[in-house]
């Protein structure tokens, strides 16, 4: 009796040929994976990469932005906390794009691979954050 009595049961076969189908996926450039780094894992980048228009704080108690969210967006915890502070129908949408390219950019640097990997090591490194002394003595 064999251990795997299936051929469609192996494990070491199913990857073979998912990573066949993973090879037609196209790969993004390393550009697109630098600058979806550089917003997301460097302090400076996503300051810089910040959209205009976001909430700071509550200034009209009166506005209630949950309105106005979508109903896939009342399920994203992270947005709704975000959409919180908001006063206008104009800094929801602000949330709404910054929202989405942050979720790109997850999505870019995902596809890249190791050469994600490659790319973030020195722009995870050049973040300023690591400039920090920490411990003693």
């Amino acid at each position: 009796m064999p251990f795997i009595e299936a051929e469609d049961d192996a494990v070491l076969a199913n990857k073979l040929v998912n990573l066949t189908d993973r090879q037609d996926e196209e790969r993004p450039a390393a550009t697109d994976i630098a600058s979806a780094l550089w917003r997301q894992e460097n302090i400076v980048g996503s300051i810089l990469a910040r959209e205009p228009g976001l909430p700071s704080r509550i200034d009209d108690r009166s506005f209630n932005p949950w309105d106005y969210l979508t109903d896939e967006e009342k399920l994203d915890e992270t947005f709704v906390s975000n959409a919180t502070l908001a006063d206008t129908v104009e800094e929801i949408e602000a949330i709404r794009r910054q929202s989405a390219r942050e979720k790109a950019d997850r999505e870019t640097i995902a596809k890249g691979g190791a050469l994600s990997f490659a790319i973030g090591l020195p722009i995870a490194v050049a973040d300023p954050i690591n400039l920090i002394p920490i411990g003693g003595a």
